[in-house]
């Protein structure tokens, strides 16, 4: 049996064509998933021929199998490593095995880009074996098999022929908008090196590495047409929240309280949060009302939802007294509202039965409202290190985001959105012509200060 001990993988490291198709921000995971490998076969790159066959998968645990020589050795012996169970802990895989020549050994498995690289050693010979499962080998992803779910579908199937919309991309999830734009890369082969992206697009039926060979060294623009250079652009701008915010995603709920949000897609309504805890936010909806020409309105108040992951979940009871659930999703600064109802009235001739996308409108009574800076005159003086230091490292955040909010800067991103909102002087109505291009709007204090913040930021992380 096989015992896994775990793996946290660095941040990749490559050309700038690798960063710019894989690395999706600074924030995101590199923690191994088991989940990425299974029903996947390895075959070796170097070394000692071999192949690892991963089956199924659970969040700290994988079943596969190791061959040793077949289908490479000309006698046809193969020495294996059959019914391994692993457990995932730890910076390396770490096993014990006994093979299928009664040899017993220990071994490791780690983790390099998309390459697995195999040692085992035998620590008891079975001394009438001719054979044993003493490897050391790179081995890369060949092919999936058995269970794996294929499928042929793409989120764009056409991103490499029309111009993607903003809304279209407002409207996906950030893990999808890093499959939509590294779709555009896998329709020319590309070889991934990131294990989350290998796997996702081995089991696409479209996708095939082997005839065009693309990989990170490729200049994209020798392959890309404009559609898709465009399309890429506009996706990496979504991806990365705004310009000048943090790009974490854990939802924080207080970050909501106290504001309405009012729909700017799909059916017309509005949210008015209340108070927020670390897991439940009060809130209160309203269907219709003045986005009528009729006037007529569903409401659902006291609402109390409940964060399960990244969705926040919710029983109501309209005032037409039809029962329904719901969920809020947090996309960037906007909330998807869904509603269902359940329990119908058969008297109600109107109900909160809602598909919406809903952006901060503003904050009302119960929000902290003030009027302060964290240097309010880094417009006109150069701030100095020793100053900016002292700070912690939320504040450094407030403080750099500050002198963009001046400029009314619209932040998508909740922590500074909620923050700024919150301040007299913010008026989001004023924003720059151009947000994401800081040099037409910002003067020479204010670049420099921002290039010193970022210092003391990089610093402390």
């Amino acid at each position: 049996m096989l015992i896994l001990t775990g793996c946290e993988e660095s941040e990749l490291k490559g050309s700038n064509n690798s960063k710019i198709i894989e690395t999706i921000d600074t924030d995101e995971s590199n923690d191994i998933k088991l989940s990425y490998y299974e029903h996947f076969i390895f075959e070796f790159s170097s070394g000692d021929t071999c192949s690892i066959l991963f089956t199924s998968a659970t969040e700290d645990q994988i079943n596969f199998k190791i061959h040793v020589g077949e289908p490479y050795l000309i006698d046809g012996e193969v020495p294996t490593a059959e019914n391994c169970v692993g457990t995932l802990c730890g910076e390396v895989v770490e096993f014990d095995f006994v093979d299928n020549y009664n040899n017993a050994g220990t071994g490791t498995l780690s983790f390099d880009g998309d390459a697995i690289i195999l040692k085992t050693i035998i620590e008891e010979a079975n001394p009438d074996a001719d054979y044993s499962l003493e490897a050391e080998s790179r081995l890369v992803r060949v092919e999936s098999y058995g269970d794996v779910e294929v499928d042929s579908s793409f989120i764009f199937d056409d991103s490499d022929r029309r111009y993607i919309k903003e809304e279209e991309l407002l409207a996906l999830s950030k893990e999808d908008l890093g499959f939509a734009r590294n779709e555009i890369f896998a329709r020319h082969g590309y070889i991934f090196n990131t294990p989350k992206y290998a796997s996702y697009f081995h089991k696409k039926t479209w996708y095939d590495y082997h005839g065009f060979l693309i990989g990170p060294n490729n200049d994209p623009n020798e392959y890309l047409n404009d559609f898709e250079i465009k399309n890429i652009e506009l996706i990496k701008k979504i991806e990365s929240n705004d310009v000048v915010g943090e790009n974490s995603q854990d939802i924080t709920l207080c970050y909501y309280e106290y504001f309405i949000y009012e729909f700017c897609f799909g059916d017309p309504c509005s949210i008015t949060f209340g108070a927020a805890t670390d897991n439940k936010i009060n809130f209160e909806i309203l269907a219709g009302g003045p986005y009528r020409t009729d006037g007529k309105s569903a409401t659902a108040e006291a609402c109390v939802g409940t964060l399960q992951g990244d969705v926040v979940e919710f029983d109501f009871t309209d005032n037409y007294n039809n029962k329904g659930t719901g969920t809020l999703k947090f996309e960037r600064d906007y909330v998807i509202l869904k509603t269902k109802i359940t329990e119908k009235n058969p008297d109600a001739d109107y109900s909160v039965e809602l598909d919406s996308k809903l952006g901060r409108l503003e904050s009302y009574t119960g929000a902290k409202i003030d009027s302060a800076f964290i240097f309010p005159d880094s417009d006109s003086r150069y701030l100095n290190e020793q100053e900016i230091a002292e700070l912690s490292r939320d504040s450094l955040g407030f403080a750099r985001n500050e002198i963009y909010a001046r400029h009314g800067y619209d932040f998508n991103n909740p922590k500074y959105a909620s923050y700024f909102y919150n301040k007299t002087w913010y008026d989001k109505h004023k924003s720059p012509e151009f947000p994401d291009k800081p040099s037409t709007y910002l003067n020479d204090f204010e670049i420099k200060n921002i290039e010193l913040i970022k210092k003391i930021e990089n610093k402390q992380d």
